[in-house]
Parts: structure tokens; sequence; C-alpha cells
């Protein structure tokens, strides 16, 4: 995970966010029952411009894992705060509670949430403070409550992400030991610069990469 910045608020939130949400809740409490209510009501969310500004925000990779979405998997907008949670349906068109992530994760969040320990809004907060990799077994590692919440709902250390997180490491510390062991500054500038391309904020795993750097470069 990575901080980020987000954006201004689409014009169809913007412009429509208040009355959808009060079209929503007016639904269930007719219905009785939030899965009662037809999607029509409760996804009117999925617009182009607010798919785009998520996707732009996050650089078309998913707000958890960090994996490129949209070619492999399937994008989704996230609701940080579960959309099926009764104390969060007002927030189902908030610009705020909206994020990109990719199937798999969003799959294994489902509706968990944690009052004492909630999952990282990486729109406002810096995950670094909550969570870092191991640079042997390219697992996440908390570093606080909110931390292992995060890795636990997101199921960040299940083991294909894991082993993808790690073939990019080995191509990434195969070029730091050529930057240090050749005699060459050319070359030497050459790697360096090779090796910054992976750690580019558009690129998988990014921030393991930058860590990796930080190690052993």
């Amino acid at each position: 995970m990575r901080k980020v910045k987000r954006t201004n608020t689409p014009d169809s939130l913007k412009v429509n966010g208040n009355t959808w949400t009060q079209e929503l809740l007016s639904q269930v409490k007719d219905k009785g029952k939030f899965s009662k209510v037809t999607d029509s009501y409760k996804n009117k969310y999925n617009q182009q411009d607010v798919r785009s500004a998520l996707e732009k925000m996050y650089k078309a990779k998913c707000c958890y894992c960090e994996y490129g979405i949209g070619t492999a998997s399937y994008e989704h907008i996230e609701h940080l705060k579960p959309k099926a949670d009764p104390r969060f349906h007002h927030l189902i068109y908030s610009w705020n509670n909206l994020h990109w992530c990719c199937q798999k994760c969003n799959m294994a969040k489902g509706n968990k949430w944690n009052d004492g320990n909630p999952i990282i809004d990486p729109a406002i907060e810096d995950p670094a403070d909550f969570i870092e990799f191991d640079v042997i077994t390219g697992e996440i590692v908390a570093k606080s409550g909110r931390g292992k919440t995060t890795i636990e709902h997101a199921d960040l250390n299940r083991e294909s992400l894991v082993k993808s997180r790690n073939r990019i490491k080995e191509q990434v510390m195969k070029l730091i030991v050529q930057t240090k062991l050749t005699p060459s500054p050319k070359d030497e500038i050459f790697y360096k610069d090779y090796i910054m391309e992976f750690a580019n904020e558009e690129a998988d795993y990014s921030s393991y990469i930058k860590q990796l750097i930080n190690t052993y470069l």
C-alpha cells in the first residue's frame, strides 16, 4: 500500500450523491433490509467519471496490494467502510469512502470491519506508519493493530501475492548486485536508473521495491 492524494469529487457524485443516498436510505427503510433493495439503488456510484478518477488516483493499481489491474484482473470500486454494513449505508455515495481495488483483495475484504482497529485509509494516512515488508520473505508485517487488520482483511500475504512480489524482487536484487559489482561509473548510473523504474509509483509493488532499495542499495 502507498499513500495517495484524493482528487476532487467527480461531478456525478457532486451533483447526485445526496439524492442517491436519500433514495437508497428510503428504499432500505421500505424494504426492511439492504439485501432486498434492487441494485439500481445501490450501485449508482459506478459512473465513468468515478472510475476514471479512482484509476488515476491509484495509478491503475489496487489500493491494497499495489498490483496493476484492468488486464489480468477486474477492477472494483471498493467501499472502505463496507456498503452492506447498516452503519455505513449513508456512505455508499461518499467520495471519501471509495477506492480502487483488485478483485481478489475486494473479495477477501468483503464486509469486514474492525471498529477498534479499522483498516488503513491510504488516501488520508501513510500505510508505512502501520505496515512494512519483510525484505527476506516478501510478506507484509504489521507495525500496529490497524496494520494487522489491513493485512488480514485484504489477505495481503496470500501465497500467490507473495510469490508475485518476490518474482519482481529477484529482478531488482540482480540489478542491485550488478550495480555494486560494476567497475564502470556509467554502468552504475545505468543500473540505478533501471532499478528506480521498478520503484516508480506506477509500477507494481512499488512500495516493496522502495524498501528493498533502501535496505540493500
